[in-house]
């Protein structure tokens, strides 16, 4: 008898949240940040008192550093970024004093392809981009950091000077 009431007791509290019905999406918060989807790149153009913006596709920038990963191809890139610009990145791997960082071309929207590793700076078909995705080596595996540009920009999209976020 008590057999019988002790597993009418474990049923009465494992049965009850299996029956209950499920929870309406409104009401479920994960806590996570919700990312956005571009970020705006606003470098100074050169010999003029203006600026230029490009839109980067975040998830397509990453992509390309994933893709680009940790050696070096015949365009010169990816290659280190040793961070001398003092750039924060807010984000775990990325901000470290030790960090591995390495940089890789990225291009805007509005242009279609990508950066081609193995092809030559100047033969590249998209021509050039004051854009980088920003990426830590975190024990060989790649974390991305981020989009920063050249602080300056010529009117064919060559970067010049220091780099800076994109926001």
């Amino acid at each position: 008898m008590r057999f019988l009431a002790a597993l009418a007791a474990a049923t009465a509290i494992f049965a009850g949240p299996a029956l209950a019905g499920p929870v309406p999406v409104t009401e479920v918060r994960s806590g996570l940040e919700q990312r956005a989807a571009t970020v705006t790149c606003r470098p100074k153009l050169e010999g003029k008192n203006t600026v230029k913006t490009f839109t980067v596709d975040l998830a397509r920038a990453e992509s390309a550093a994933r893709n680009a990963g940790l050696t070096t191809g015949k365009s010169g890139d990816p290659h280190r970024y040793h961070n001398g610009d003092g750039l924060v990145f807010n984000k775990n791997n990325c901000d470290k004093k030790d960090a591995i960082l390495w940089e890789y071309p990225v291009y805007w929207e509005g242009i279609k392809g990508d950066w081609q590793k193995d092809t030559k700076t100047d033969k590249q078909p998209n021509g050039p981009t004051p854009l980088r995705a920003v990426y830590a080596n975190a024990n060989g595996g790649i974390v991305f950091c981020g989009v920063m540009t050249h602080s300056t920009v010529t009117a064919k999209n060559q970067g010049k000077a220091f780099f800076q976020l994109c926001t």
